[in-house]
């Protein structure tokens, strides 16, 4: 077994009896170069910055996949994923928007270095994206004003610290890693979804240098 010494050549690490290091994290980042960056992209069609995030479209035949994919040069990670639901009427939980809940339902995937990972395989229902949140859904969770002065809708802030701690989901630099959300309905005719139903990624590129 190797024995290591951890010193600044004045003072060294301390390990407890359980085999911990004692370090204090500094309330500020150190003085080397920052190798992060932030960004916001929304979900889109073809997985361009300025494709169609139009999610509200007809799927039912064809599936129609929206996602962010992988960098070419950073690594990814994807800390928070919002969504915005609008409609024209007021709506219950176990409707989708203020229409009849989903057939089929909305793939959330990631495709990682082992394969797809469903983050939830068939969201169907307002209910299902509300149990996806890192939040307190309360009894007033529908907003009015979305998209019009008379619309409904619904913010949904999915914390993906949940599903990977501490930096969200990771998509791997200069791979076919992504994540997606798949539209398997015809969300032109669910009235929540043609009023505004899109998705946005938050979170940080990882460079080398």
């Amino acid at each position: 077994m190797a024995k290591v010494q951890i010193t600044n050549g004045k003072k060294e690490a301390i390990v407890t009896d359980d085999g911990s290091l004692t370090v204090s994290v500094t309330p500020y980042p150190t003085k080397s170069s920052q190798l992060t960056s932030p960004f916001r992209l929304y979900f889109t069609l073809d997985g361009t910055a300025d494709g169609d995030n139009d999610m509200g479209q007809d799927g039912s035949v064809n599936n129609l996949e929206f996602f962010i994919p992988a960098n070419n040069s950073a690594d990814m990670y994807i800390t928070h994923v919002n969504l915005i639901t609008g409609y024209g009427a007021s709506a219950q939980p176990f409707q989708f928007g203020d229409g009849a809940a989903l057939s089929n339902g909305i793939e959330f995937s990631h495709q990682s270095k082992y394969g797809k990972v469903f983050i939830q395989e068939s969201i169907k229902s307002n209910q299902d994206f509300f149990r996806l949140a890192d939040g307190n859904f309360s009894t007033a969770w529908e907003l009015r004003g979305i998209g019009s002065t008379n619309d409904y809708g619904y913010f949904t802030d999915i914390n993906m610290d949940q599903f990977a701690p501490y930096f969200g989901v990771k998509l791997d630099a200069s791979t076919n890693q992504k994540m997606s959300f798949i539209i398997k309905d015809s969300m032109t005719a669910v009235s929540a979804a043609s009023d505004s139903f899109n998705a946005i990624a938050h979170g940080f590129y990882r460079f080398d240098k």
